[in-house]
């Protein structure tokens, strides 16, 4: 029999009685399959807590694509957090990459339940890097945290982004069809040119493990100093992670006098402090912004952000072809 956990013989009142609506239509939008998971929440939560012998600490607190709890350890008092994660993503992936990393420049992994699924983590009581009011020294700390998360070995087998180039470019070209005959499309010129950066991805011979989605929003602040969260099991040139960090200010940049300048100074204060090339992350940030575009122009996404994308892709395309 389990071991008495704070709560365990009383009601423990579920967070999720009612899961905030735009998280839900999030996750919906990601995953439309994840309806069972979402009705599914308040039986995991209850079955993790006594699983892992835990005391709930406080309110939930929603993410792009999972949830996170923070909770209280029975038997040693120890503060972590719960991440209850969705059909969007991929709990066995975070913990292989949180694995590697062993807590240099990430949060440290405490357990896994795979089949749940769920992570039980390092607290982190915020804020995140999004938050801090000098940009400039914000890109500079996401640069140092690529830097420390490079320094890790790779888990053997993890994807890698030159594998992964040709399949993102037939979606590009499908996405570039379905934009065409919905009047939505970049200039075609733009597009090859965005797909050409892509193709050259295939030639990128780097094992160096990075964070895939490494935004402003994925590195909190916690005990000890900033450190990133829900990283993807990806291997490739850090160069990579330079679009979403500027992008996490993308209403900043997009409505800037000169957003090619302001998002190339952004970038190359990131790419500074983690000691990558600065042009190979500006063409990069470039096929990414084309690519954002056509995902949430014909993925219901927010009309501001569908904009910032386009105006973003459009300026730094008109500066790259004169």
């Amino acid at each position: 029999m389990d071991a008495d956990y704070p709560g365990q013989h009383e009601r423990v009142v579920s967070p999720f009685l009612d899961v905030d609506p735009s998280f839900r239509a999030q996750v919906l939008r990601r995953s439309p399959d994840s309806q069972a998971w979402l009705e599914d929440l308040p039986r995991l939560w209850t079955s993790l807590l006594r699983r892992w012998h835990l005391a709930p600490v406080g309110a939930a607190r929603y993410g792009g694509t999972s949830v996170v709890l923070p909770v209280e350890e029975s038997a040693s008092g120890r503060r972590a957090a719960v991440k209850l994660v969705s059909p969007a993503a991929s709990a066995a992936d975070e913990a292989a990459a949180l694995t590697a990393f062993h807590g240099q420049g990430a949060v440290r992994l405490f357990d896994v339940d795979v089949e749940t699924p769920a992570l039980l983590l390092e607290w982190l009581d915020g804020p995140s890097l999004s938050s801090a009011p000098n940009r400039s020294r914000a890109m500079r700390i996401a640069g140092e945290i690529a830097a420390q998360l490079a320094t890790a070995a790779a888990p053997p087998g993890s994807p890698r982004l030159a594998d992964q180039a040709s399949t993102w470019l037939a979606q590009l070209r499908h996405q570039h069809d379905a934009a065409q005959r919905a009047g939505t499309a970049v200039p075609d010129a733009h597009f090859h040119l965005a797909a050409e950066i892509v193709s050259g991805l295939t030639e990128v011979s780097t094992g160096t493990p990075t964070h895939g989605d490494l935004s402003l929003l994925n590195i909190m602040r916690g005990d000890r100093g900033w450190v990133a969260v829900d990283p993807l099991l990806v291997t490739g040139s850090a160069a990579w992670e330079a679009h979403t960090v500027i992008r996490s200010h993308l209403p900043d940049i997009a409505d800037a006098d000169d957003p090619v300048e302001l998002s190339s100074r952004w970038i190359r204060e990131f790419t500074d402090a983690a000691g990558l090339d600065h042009r190979e992350a500006g063409l990069l940030s470039f096929a990414r912004f084309v690519a954002s575009y056509y995902w949430e122009s014909q993925n219901q996404g927010d009309t501001g952000t569908v904009e910032g994308l386009r105006r973003m892709a459009t300026a730094i395309a008109r500066a790259e072809l004169g």
